[in-house]
C-alpha cells in the first residue's frame, strides 16, 4: 500500500531540527507544572460556559486555537472569535472585508506567528500583523472548502481540503490526489509526528503517512475497523491516535498495526488531545467528553456543566486548562477546582448554610438558614438535628463548644438548644432569652458564657443567666460579634460601633469616625496582637496601640463588607459578599504604618469552584480553621473548603498586550512612528493581557509618560482601557504592566509611544503670515466688539440700580449660601427664590451673577450640581448607587438636562466619568 510521488519540498538543516526538538522538551516539562490533576474523577473538574449570551456569535465552535501572542482564536459558523478569557472579538465578511466567507472550519498558527483560517467555500486566508491574504481556487487551491492545516518542519504549509492535499511553500501551491497515493481526497485532519512524519486522515480511505515523499495507507489491513477518519492527534511518546466514526484506534511508535482502544466502539470521535501526565482527552459526537488514562476510559457525566454532548473541538491551553467546542453549547474551559463546595447533593439538607465549627473531636457543625444542624465527619453527613430531634428551632444562627464538650447552638428565633451526647436540651435557666434572636456566644477565661442577642448581651455563670451590666450604655443593643484579646479586654461589636469591656468599665471607640457608628461584623486578633475588625460597608481597620487605621476598596481592599476573619502564617483571609479573599500581613501592616501607599488582595469566586461568591453575613462563626489548617466558609449556595497550602501561586506574570490606540475612534495601532495632529479630541488605548485561570481578575497599572505623574491602577472588571482629552503637542509614551491575581506583576512594561504634532496655525511661519492682518483688523477685532458689548451691558442693566458697595457685600453671602448650606441642591431653586434668601431684587442678583461669576443664573446652580456629582461619582461608598439616585441627589430633575450640563462642564459623560474616576 505505498505510493510514491516526486518529493517536492526542501530539507531542513540539522540546526533547525535540534533547536525544534530542545524548545519542545522544554515546553513540555515547564508546562507540566500546571497540567490538571489526574487523581481527580472528571466530575470534579470546574467547568466553565462561553456562549452567544457572553459574546460568540454563534453557539457552534468549529475549531479553537491558542497563538502564541496568547489569544484563543474560534471558528464558527458566523465569523471568526478572538478571545482573551473577558472579551470577544468577532471578525466577520461584515466588519473585516477581507474576510470574504466567515464559515470557519479550521485554524493553525504557523512559526511565523501567521494565523491561517480555513473556511467552508472561502478558500484559505491568512493573517500577518494586520494584514490578511487569501488562497482561494484561483491561486491554485484544489477546493475552497478547507477542513485541516498544519504545517512541517520544512516550512511547508499542508491544506486538507474536500478534494485533495494541497502542499503551500514560498507562495506556491502543489496538490495531491488519490492520482498520488491517497484513497481519498476529502480530508478531515492533518498532524505531525515527533519524527517529523505528516499524518493525514481521510473521510473513506483511512489514514496515510507521508513519508520521504511517499504516502503509506493505514486503513482495515493494518487495524482500522472504521476508515472514517475524523481526528487525529500524535503523543509526545511517538503514538498516532485516530478517532473514527467508530471508535478510537491508536499506533504505538514502531509498529504498524493500530489497536482498538476498548468502550469506544461505535462512537463517534471528532477531537483527541493529550495533557502532560499521558491522559488522552476524547471529543466525541454523541457521548460527551471521554478521558483515557493508564489504560482505564472514563466519561464526562456532570450534564449540569456539559451543556453539550456533542463536542467539536479540543486543545489545551498554555497553563494546561482544558478548551472544549461544542455544536451547539458554545465554548467550555476545563480546569482543577481551588475550592470545592458541599451543598445539597453531597446530603446537606439546606444549601443555605449561616455557620460552622469543628468541635474537639473533629466533628463538623454545619448551622442551616432553615434546616438544623448537620453533623459531618471524613466529608460525610453522619446527623441532621432539627426540630424532630428537640431544636427550638431549624433556624441555626451560632455555634459554639464550651470547657465542658458541649455544642451550644444560637438560632434565629427561638433561644438557645444544647447538645452533647447526640442529646438536644432547652436549660430552664436559659428560658428567659428563648424569645430572643441569639447572634454569637464566646466563653472567657473565667468560665463564663457571653451571649450576644438581638436583644443585649447576657452572661451565664453558674447556671444563670443576667443582662450585662453595661447593656444600657451601648448605643445598640443588637451584638453582631464578641472577641476576648490577650489582654483579656472584651471586644463588642453591634450594629453602632465597638465597644471594650476591661476592668469592669465599658467603652466606645471613638477616635476615628469610621468607627463611631459602624456595623461590626467581624473581629480577629492577629498573632501580633493587632485587633482587626470587620463593618459592614466601611472596609477593614487595624486597631494596634490604640491607633486605628482603615483601609477600604480605595486601598486595594477587595470588598468593603467583611464577615469573617482568620489568618495564616502569612495572610489574612476575609470573607465578604464577593467571595473569599486573602492580604498580605505584611502589606497590610505597611499599608496601616504608612510606609505602603496601596494592598493587593487576592480573591476566589465561582471561577475557583465556589457555588456561589455571597459568604454568610449573619452567622457566628462566619469562618472556621480547622485542626488540618483548611478554611470552612458558610455560603448561600453551600459550605465552602479551602486549603490556603494547597493553592497553587503562579510566579509568572501574564503576559500584557496593547491591542489598540484609537484617535478619535480609528485604530493607528499599525502605524509606525505614528504621529497624531493636535486637532484631535480623544485618544483611547486598549489593553489586555492572557491567564486563562482567572482573566476576570488580572490587575493592570499604567502610564502615559510626557502627560501622567503617576501610574493609574485598574482592578479587575474595570474597563481595559486608558482615555485621553487633547494632549499638548510632545512625545508620549505609553506603558503598562499587568499582575495576575496571586500578585505577581509583569517586570518590564508592554508600551507604544506617538508624538502629538502642533497645529499649522500654532507654528512661526503662520503667524509670520498673520501679522499684518492682526494689526490692520485690530479695531474691528477688539475695539468694535468691546463698544458693542458695552452698549449691550448698558442696556440689558439700564433699570438696575444696584451699588458696587452692595455688590462686594452680598457676592461672599452667594458664595456661602452655595458652599455651605448648598442651596442649589433644592431642586425646584429660581432666581427670585435665591434673591430673596439674600434680600435683593432678582435683577440685582443676576447681575452679580453675571458680572463677578461670568455665568447666566442657570449656568451658575449647575455648575455647582455637577461638582457634587463628580464628588458622588468618585466616592467609592455611592458604586452601588445608580447614575440616576446620583443626579436625583445632586438638585437635577431631568436626564437629559444632567448628561448634557455633566458633558459641558467636565468633557466626560457621567458614566465614563464613574469608570475613570472610580
Amino acid at each position: 500500500m505505498i505510493r510514491k510521488i516526486i518529493k517536492l519540498y526542501p530539507v531542513a538543516s540539522n540546526l533547525r531540527l535540534d533547536t525544534t526538538l530542545l524548545l519542545l522538551s522544554i515546553l513540555l516539562s515547564f508546562s507540566n507544572l500546571f497540567a490538571l490533576n489526574p487523581q481527580k474523577i472528571p466530575d470534579e473538574y470546574l467547568i466553565r460556559n462561553w456562549n452567544t449570551a457572553s459574546g460568540l456569535p454563534h453557539n457552534r465552535i468549529t475549531a479553537l486555537l491558542q497563538t502564541q501572542e496568547g489569544y484563543i482564536w474560534l471558528g464558527t459558523p458566523s465569523g471568526l472569535v478572538r478571545f482573551d478569557g473577558v472579551t470577544c472579538t468577532t471578525f466577520t465578511r461584515w466588519n473585516t472585508p477581507d474576510l470574504t466567507n466567515d464559515h470557519i472550519l479550521a485554524l493553525y498558527e504557523d512559526a511565523n506567528n501567521a494565523l491561517w483560517i480555513g473556511t467552508d467555500g472561502g478558500g484559505l486566508f491568512s493573517l500577518t500583523d494586520g494584514k490578511w491574504q487569501r488562497y482561494s481556487d484561483a491561486e491554485g487551491l484544489s477546493n475552497t472548502h478547507v477542513r485541516a492545516i498544519t504545517s512541517d518542519w520544512y516550512g511547508n504549509l499542508w491544506i486538507g481540503t474536500e478534494y485533495g492535499l494541497n502542499r503551500l511553500f514560498e507562495n506556491e501551491l502543489h496538490i495531491y490526489t488519490t492520482a498520488h497515493g491517497l484513497y481519498d481526497n476529502i480530508i478531515t485532519s492533518l498532524t505531525i509526528d515527533i519524527q517529523g512524519n505528516l499524518w493525514i486522515g481521510t473521510l473513506r480511505g483511512g489514514m496515510a503517512k507521508f513519508k520521504d515523499g511517499a504516502f503509506q495507507i493505514y486503513d482495515y489491513g493494518e487495524g482500522l475497523t472504521n476508515v472514517a477518519v475524523n481526528s487525529i492527534y500524535a503523543d509526545e511518546y511517538g503514538a498516532i491516535w485516530a478517532g473514527t466514526l467508530e471508535g478510537l484506534f491508536y499506533l504505538p511508535r514502531g509498529e504498524e498495526l493500530f489497536r482498538y482502544v476498548s468502550g469506544t466502539g461505535y462512537t463517534p470521535i471528532t477531537s483527541i488531545i493529550g495533557d502532560q501526565h499521558g491522559t488522552i482527552w476524547i471529543g466525541t459526537m454523541a457521548d460527551g467528553l471521554k478521558r483515557f488514562t493508564k489504560g482505564t476510559l472514563e466519561g464526562y457525566s456532570n450534564n449540569t456543566h456539559i451543556t453539550d454532548i456533542f463536542i467539536t473541538s479540543l486543545i489545551q491551553d498554555r497553563e494546561q486548562n482544558i478548551w472544549i467546542g461544542t455544536d451547539s453549547g458554545g465554548l467550555l474551559q476545563m480546569k482543577d477546582p481551588l475550592i470545592s463546595t458541599l451543598t445539597p447533593k453531597h446530603g446537606l439538607p439546606d444549601r443555605n448554610i449561616c455557620t460552622v465549627l469543628q468541635d474537639r473531636e473533629g466533628t463538623i457543625w454545619i448551622g442551616t438558614r432553615s434546616n438544623g444542624l448537620c453533623k459531618m465527619r471524613d466529608n460525610k453527613i453522619l446527623t441532621v438535628f432539627t426540630t424532630k430531634s428537640g431544636l427550638s428551632s431549624n433556624r441555626i444562627r451560632a455555634l459554639h463548644e464550651d470547657v465542658s464538650g458541649r455544642l451550644w447552638i444560637g438560632t434565629e428565633d427561638a433561644g438557645i438548644n444544647l447538645l452533647q451526647n447526640s442529646i438536644v436540651t432547652r436549660p430552664a435557666s436559659l428560658q428567659n432569652i428563648s424569645f430572643f434572636k441569639i447572634t454569637c456566644f464566646h466563653s472567657d477565661k473565667s468560665g463564663a458564657m457571653w451571649i450576644g442577642t438581638n436583644n443585649g448581651l447576657y452572661k451565664y455563670y453558674n447556671e444563670s443567666v443576667s443582662l450585662f451590666a453595661g447593656n444600657s450604655n451601648l448605643s445598640d443593643p443588637y451584638i453582631r460579634v464578641l472577641l476576648e484579646a490577650k489582654n483579656r479586654a472584651l471586644y463588642i461589636g453591634t450594629r453602632s460601633g465597638l465597644f471594650v469591656f476591661s476592668e469592669n468599665l465599658l467603652k466606645k471607640l471613638e477616635n476615628d469616625n469610621r468607627i463611631t457608628e459602624s456595623d461590626i461584623t467581624a473581629l480577629y486578633e492577629d498573632r501580633e496582637g493587632s485587633i482587626w475588625i470587620g463593618t459592614h460597608g466601611d472596609g477593614l481597620l487595624r486597631l494596634s496601640e490604640n491607633s486605628l487605621v482603615c483601609c477600604t476598596t480605595e486601598h486595594g481592599l477587595h470588598d468593603n463588607f467583611i464577615f469573617s476573619i482568620t489568618e495564616d502564617e502569612s495572610n489574612l483571609w476575609l470573607s465578604s459578599y464577593n467571595g473569599i479573599f486573602k492580604v498580605s500581613l505584611a502589606d497590610l501592616n505597611a499599608f496601616c504604618d504608612g510606609s505602603a501607599g496601596s494592598i493587593f488582595s487576592t480573591f476566589y469566586d465561582e471561577a475557583d469552584g465556589m457555588a456561589s461568591r455571597q459568604c454568610s453575613s449573619t452567622g457566628q462563626p462566619g469562618v472556621y480553621k480547622t485542626t488540618v489548617g483548611t478554611l470552612l466558609y458558610p455560603s448561600t449556595l453551600g459550605l465552602a473548603v479551602l486549603d490556603p497550602d494547597s493553592l497553587p501561586v503562579r510566579q509568572t506574570p501574564p503576559s500584557v498586550l496593547i491591542e489598540d490606540l484609537r484617535v478619535d475612534g480609528i485604530s493607528r495601532i499599525d502605524e509606525d512612528n505614528l504621529t497624531i495632529t493636535a486637532r484631535f479630541s480623544s485618544i483611547t488605548i486598549h489593553i489586555t493581557a492572557f491567564d486563562y485561570s482567572n482573566p476576570e481578575k488580572l490587575h493592570f497599572k499604567y502610564k502615559l509618560e510626557g502627560h501622567d505623574k503617576n501610574l493609574t491602577h485598574l482592578y479587575p472588571r474595570q474597563n481595559r482601557l486608558a482615555a485621553y482629552g487633547r494632549l499638548k503637542p510632545g512625545n508620549y509614551k505609553f506603558v503598562v504592566y499587568a499582575a495576575n491575581n496571586d500578585g505577581v506583576w509583569s517586570t518590564s512594561p508592554v508600551s507604544i509611544s506617538f508624538t502629538v504634532n502642533k497645529n499649522f496655525y500654532s507654528s512661526t511661519s503662520f503667524y509670520a503670515l498673520i501679522l499684518v492682518s492682526i494689526f490692520l483688523l485690530t479695531g474691528i477685532a477688539i475695539v468694535l466688539p468691546r463698544r458693542r458689548r458695552a452698549i449691550k451691558k448698558s442696556e440689558k442693566y439700564k433699570t438696575s440700580t444696584l451699588d458696587p458697595k452692595k455688590a462686594d457685600e452680598l457676592t461672599p453671602k452667594l458664595t456661602q449660601l452655595m458652599d455651605e448650606e448648598k442651596i442649589y441642591l433644592n431642586p425646584d431653586l429660581t432666581l427670585s427664590e435665591l434673591a430673596k434668601s439674600l434680600k435683593i431684587h432678582s435683577n440685582h442678583l443676576s447681575r452679580i451673577i453675571n458680572e463677578r461669576f461670568g455665568f447666566s443664573f442657570n449656568d451658575f446652580i449647575n455648575s455647582y450640581r455637577i461638582k457634587e456629582a463628580q464628588h458622588l461619582l468618585s466616592d467609592p461608598q455611592n458604586r452601588r448607587k445608580t447614575i440616576t439616585e446620583i443626579m436625583y441627589d445632586c438638585g437635577f430633575y431631568s436626564k437629559s438636562v444632567f448628561n448634557t450640563a455633566f458633558k459641558k462642564f467636565t468633557g466626560f459623560t457621567p458614566s465614563e466619568y464613574r469608570k475613570k474616576y472610580n
